[in-house]
């Protein structure tokens, strides 16, 4: 709707230069969130046929976050939240895992999406560390939490929070499934706590 709708008033005659750029900032930032939803869906829809394949491949886990990092700092720019500290915590030794860069990351993305978007004050910290087995990959933030009666379904298909009706936050609820599939093909495990 926003893509068509804000396409047609950039038609019109009487569209001035500073509405003409507010148009197509918003139809830029719709063209984004549709391309990511088509991509969502056609992965759940891999993933729901066992047709997702996990690529074994040695890479550097700290570039990874390094460039995640360097990412969201103009994330945060471009979605006017320039207030929220950006931490990354990696350790100083470089990690080097056979695994599935581009899923990892796919995940990160995901995660740090959700902070950005539920964290309107304070900050968001990511990163990961050397546990007993494994790393541990990990996203905090000051966002406005999860209710206790919502926390089981949280990581089922098209689940969505609409409690708070001051304020629209736009998503489809495949995002955090995708990520909990992904993690378990992958022989991990996902989790969170939270508290509003």
């Amino acid at each position: 709707n926003a893509i068509v709708g804000f396409s047609n008033l950039l038609a019109e005659d009487d569209v001035n230069e500073e509405e003409k750029q507010q148009y197509v900032d918003i139809i830029n930032q719709s063209n984004s969130s549709l391309l990511r939803l088509i991509d969502d869906v056609l992965d759940v829809s891999l993933i729901e046929a066992n047709q997702m394949k996990i690529k074994q491949q040695e890479f550097d886990v700290n570039k990874l976050f390094e460039n995640l990092y360097a990412a969201y700092l103009k994330v945060l720019q471009e979605k006017h939240k320039k207030q929220l500290k950006l931490e990354v915590q990696i350790p100083n030794t470089h990690y080097f895992i056979t695994s599935d860069a581009s899923r990892i990351n796919q995940l990160m993305i995901n995660l740090l999406d959700n902070a950005i978007k539920f964290t309107h004050k304070g900050g968001i910290v990511f990163g990961f560390k050397k546990v007993t087995g494994g790393l541990h990959f990990f996203v905090t933030d000051t966002g406005i939490g999860i209710p206790h009666q919502y926390q089981k379904a949280l990581f089922e298909r098209f689940f969505k929070i609409e409690e708070n009706k001051e304020e629209l936050y736009r998503g489809t609820g495949i995002g955090l499934y995708l990520c909990k599939k992904i993690v378990e093909l992958m022989g991990g495990r996902i989790w969170f706590t939270s508290e509003v």
